[in-house]
């Protein structure tokens, strides 16, 4: 429980702080591209592949998705899925 309402936290303070950036407006759901990662969070990260407003994400249910979960917002601009690099 406490690892997962951190998660929640530190995802909503990173929104928040992207908010200031302008190269930032646009956010990706991430998740931690390994064996673990539940099938609704890479669903979450195809469907947002594209990239969303800050707004957007906020409205959408900042991360995380279920208890244990270690998905978050990235910037569009800071993450290539494709690569796995900027």
């Amino acid at each position: 429980l406490i690892r997962t309402e951190l998660n929640r936290a530190g995802n909503a303070g990173t929104l928040d702080a992207y908010k200031v950036i302008p190269e930032y407006n646009i956010v990706r759901w991430m998740t931690s591209m390994d064996s673990l990662v539940d099938p609704v969070c890479m669903a979450l990260e195809a469907q947002y592949a594209a990239g969303i407003t800050i707004e957007e994400a906020e409205q959408s249910g900042i991360p995380p998705q279920h208890p244990h979960c270690r998905c978050r917002w990235v910037p569009k601009s800071e993450w290539n899925f494709t690569t796995g690099g900027t």
